[in-house]
C-alpha cells in the first residue's frame, strides 16, 4: 500500500468516526408493512440513525440484519407528542403507512420525511380524509 493510499485511507476513517460521534438514533419493532419513497419494507426492527451529512441531516434506515439499507433526506419539526420519548410517526391510509417523522427523544426537534409520490396519489384518492398517525415506540 502506498503512502497515499494510507492517507487517503486514514482520512475516511477519520470522517467515519467523526460522523459517527454526531450520529443519534433509534431502533424500533414495526408491527406493520410500511412505505419509505416508493419502497415497501416489511413489519420488522428496524434502525433509524441521524447523522449530519454535507450540511444536512441525513437518516439512515436499516432493517432486521442490516437489510434494506436506505438513506432519507429529512427536515426539522415540531414533535406529535410532547412527551420526550423516542418514536417513529407513521401516516396510515387504510392498510397502506408511510414513515413520516423520526424522534430520538434527545432533542426538541425531531425529524420528518418529505411526502413521497406514492403517498402524495394515496391522499389524492382518499379525497381529503385526515390520515391515522401511528406512533411506534422507539429505545
Amino acid at each position: 500500500m502506498t503512502s497515499r493510499n494510507i492517507a487517503i485511507f486514514s482520512l475516511t476513517m477519520l470522517v467515519l468516526v467523526a460522523v459517527a460521534a454526531h450520529a443519534q438514533g433509534v431502533r424500533a419493532t414495526v408491527p406493520f408493512e410500511f412505505i419509505v419513497d416508493n419502497e415497501t419494507f416489511p413489519a420488522g426492527e428496524y434502525t433509524v440513525t441521524l447523522t449530519p451529512f454535507q450540511g444536512r441531516q441525513m437518516a439512515l434506515l436499516s432493517g432486521p440484519d442490516g437489510k434494506g439499507l436506505r438513506f432519507l433526506s429529512t427536515l426539522p419539526c415540531e414533535p406529535a407528542a410532547k412527551d420526550g420519548n423516542a418514536y417513529l410517526l407513521f401516516r396510515g391510509y387504510g392498510n397502506r403507512q408511510f414513515l413520516a417523522q423520526i424522534w430520538t427523544g434527545s432533542s426538541s426537534v425531531g425529524r420528518e420525511l418529505s411526502m413521497s409520490k406514492a403517498e402524495r396519489e394515496v391522499v389524492k384518492r382518499a379525497k381529503g380524509s385526515e390520515p391515522q398517525k401511528l406512533l411506534v415506540a422507539a429505545k
